[in-house]
């Protein structure tokens, strides 16, 4: 009987904190982003950072030292309009100041997935990748997203694919009815 009432309370924190997680297939989990608006499919040993507030979302699987962060945008809540491929530069050149070894930044690969358009751009500083990914939905351009992804840098290659598959996993969730949300989180 404990058990079922910490597992409820479990639930009931991690709905509270948006991050709920809600299995996809077997071997997977779906994750929202903290205003509930987009999810993600992460394969299994994934998990929620509810504590985490850099991001709209946190994952992480830490046997191979994975992380994936995504800063969730919408244009109409923005306090000035701008294109998302200037989000994704601004994240860009943000970690580049924020990293004390930080390389140059490799060039922008764009591809399409399952009507989304995608547009990567891969970093790398003091032994760690930093795979960012802007994603923008077919047939609806006020939200979109920058997925931040790392792992170790010698492990990218066997990782790559694997982050490409999260993020052609974004999907948009029913608008509730409300104010539009914020265009990021602080």
């Amino acid at each position: 009987m404990n058990g079922r009432r910490g597992m409820a309370a479990l639930a009931a924190l991690l709905v509270c904190c948006g991050c709920a997680a809600q299995p996809a297939d077997a071997g997977s989990a779906l994750f929202a982003t903290e205003d509930g608006r987009m999810t993600f499919t992460f394969p299994a040993g994934w998990t929620a950072d509810a504590e985490s507030r850099a991001f709209d979302l946190v994952c992480r699987e830490e046997a191979r030292e994975l992380s994936a962060g995504v800063f969730s945008y919408t244009r109409e809540g923005a306090a000035m309009p701008f294109e998302p491929s200037e989000a994704l530069d601004f994240h860009v050149e943000d970690f580049c100041a924020r990293l004390e070894d930080a390389g140059e930044p490799g060039g922008k690969e764009e591809r399409a997935d399952g009507g989304h358009s995608f547009t990567s751009v891969l970093l790398e500083a003091g032994g760690t990748a930093y795979y960012f990914t802007l994603i923008e939905f077919s047939g609806y351009s006020g939200r979109f997203a920058v997925a931040v992804m790392t792992c170790p840098a010698a492990a990218f290659e066997a990782e790559r694919a694997g982050f490409d598959a999260i993020a052609a996993s974004a999907a948009l969730a029913e608008e509730p009815p409300g104010p539009a949300p914020r265009g990021q989180a602080a």
